[in-house]
C-alpha cells in the first residue's frame, strides 16, 4: 500500500475511536505507530508528546503531523493530519445538521457511559507505559510526582466548583440562523485561527478562549456552547476541532465548518512541521536534551493524573459511589490488563472501546 494512503487510513482509524481528547489519542497513536507499524520509537513518542504539550493546538493532531512528516515529509504530514481530523469532522457536521438532541438518545448515552470509563483506563495505561520507560532517578520521579499531585488537586477543586455552579446545556434555537455571506466566513477563519494559535495546554485549557471568541462574535449562546462542549466530549476527535466544526456549520453550513476546522488546525500544523524539520539538527543538543529530560516526567505525571481523575469521576460522579460504573470499571480493567497478562501481548485500545460501549449498553 502507498505510504500516504497507509498514513491516511491508519490515522482515520485512530480518529474514529479517539473519545476523550488528546491524551486518549496518545494511547492509540503509540499502539498503532510505535508497536504495530514501527514508524516511530517509544522515545520518539515521548519526545513529540512533550513538544505537542508545549505548543498550541490539539495534542493528537500535533502527534499525527509529526509521525506523517517522519514517514513522507510534507505530503505524509498532510495525509496523517487529514486522516485524524476527517472522522470527527463528518460526525460533528452530521450531528449539527440532523440531531438537535444527540446526548438525549438513550442508547447513545448508555454506550458513551461505558466509553468514558474506557478512555480513563487508556489514559492511565499510556501514563504507566511512559513511567515504566522513564529513568529511575530521584529528580524525574520527584518532578513526575509533583505534577501528578498538582493536576489531581486542581481537578478535585475544579470538579467541586463545576458541581456548585450547575451549568445549563439547553440549546438556543435562535442561534441556528445562518448569514451565509463572505463576512461570516472571514470571521470564522480569523476567530478559529486565533484559537488554534493561542490554545496551549490542550482542549480544556482552550475552552475559555473558545468561549470568549464564540460569545464575542455572537455565534452561539452560553447554553448552546455548553451543550456543544458536552457533545464534543462524547464524540471522537479533539474537542477543539469538534467545536470549530460545529460552530462553523451552525453559522455557514458546510463551507463554514470546513473553514473553521481548517483555521483551528492550521497554526499547530505549521508549527509542528517547522519543529519536526528542525529536530534532526537540535535533538542532539545537550541543552535541548536537558530541557526534555525535565519536561518528560512532568508530562508523565500530568497524563497519569488526568486518567486517574477521569476514572474517579466516573465511579464517583457526585458525593455517592456509583456502583454500576465502579463494576464496569473493574470489569474493563480486568479485561484490558488481565488479558494482556494472559495473552502476553497488548490488547488493542480500539477493542477495549468497542467492548466498553457494549458493556455500557448492557449495564445501562
Amino acid at each position: 500500500m502507498n505510504i500516504l494512503a497507509e498514513l491516511f487510513l491508519t490515522f482515520a482509524k485512530i480518529g474514529c475511536f479517539t473519545f476523550g481528547g488528546g491524551y486518549a489519542m496518545i494511547a492509540l497513536i503509540e499502539h498503532a505507530c510505535a508497536e504495530e507499524k514501527k514508524w516511530i520509537t517509544h522515545d520518539d513518542m515521548m519526545n513529540i508528546t512533550v513538544i505537542a504539550e508545549s505548543t498550541p493546538g490539539p495534542i493528537a493532531i500535533n502527534c499525527a503531523t509529526f509521525v506523517g512528516y517522519k514517514q513522507a515529509s510534507f505530503a505524509g504530514a498532510l495525509a496523517a493530519t487529514l486522516g485524524i481530523v476527517l472522522p470527527s469532522f463528518l460526525i460533528i457536521f452530521g450531528i449539527s445538521r440532523f440531531l438537535d438532541h444527540f446526548l438525549e438518545i438513550t442508547w447513545i448515552a448508555k454506550a458513551f457511559q461505558g466509553i468514558k470509563i474506557a478512555v480513563g483506563i487508556l489514559i492511565v495505561d499510556a501514563g504507566l507505559k511512559m513511567l515504566k520507560k522513564m529513568k529511575k532517578k530521584a529528580f524525574p520521579e520527584i518532578v513526575a510526582g509533583c505534577a501528578f499531585i498538582a493536576v489531581l488537586a486542581a481537578d478535585i477543586f475544579s470538579f467541586r466548583d463545576r458541581h456548585a455552579c450547575g451549568c445549563s446545556t439547553d440549546r438556543d434555537p435562535a442561534q441556528d440562523s445562518r448569514r451565509g455571506d463572505e463576512m461570516i466566513l472571514l470571521e470564522l477563519f480569523w476567530g478559529f485561527l486565533k484559537v488554534g494559535a493561542f490554545a496551549f495546554g490542550g482542549a480544556y485549557a482552550a475552552i475559555p478562549l473558545i468561549r470568549d471568541i464564540v460569545l464575542s462574535y455572537g455565534w452561539l449562546s452560553e447554553d448552546a456552547l455548553a451543550y456543544m462542549i458536552a457533545v464534543s466530549e462524547s464524540t471522537p476527535g479533539p474537542i477543539m476541532v469538534n467545536l470549530a466544526t460545529y460552530v462553523g456549520s451552525s453559522q455557514a453550513g458546510l463551507a463554514g465548518s470546513l473553514i473553521a476546522t481548517a483555521a483551528v488546525v492550521l497554526p499547530s500544523f505549521i508549527i509542528i512541521l517547522l519543529i519536526t524539520a528542525a529536530m534532526k539538527n537540535f535533538m542532539g543538543n545537550k541543552y535541548v536534551q536537558a530541557a526534555l529530560s525535565g519536561l518528560k516526567p512532568c508530562v508523565i505525571g500530568i497524563i497519569l493524573a488526568t486518567g486517574l481523575c477521569m476514572v474517579i469521576r466516573n465511579c464517583l460522579p457526585g458525593s455517592v459511589l456509583n456502583t454500576r460504573n465502579t463494576l464496569m470499571t473493574v470489569m474493563l480493567c480486568l479485561m484490558y490488563f488481565g488479558g494482556r497478562k494472559v495473552l502476553k501481548k497488548n490488547i488493542s485500545p480500539i477493542l477495549l472501546i468497542v467492548l466498553s460501549a457494549v458493556i455500557g449498553l448492557i449495564a445501562g
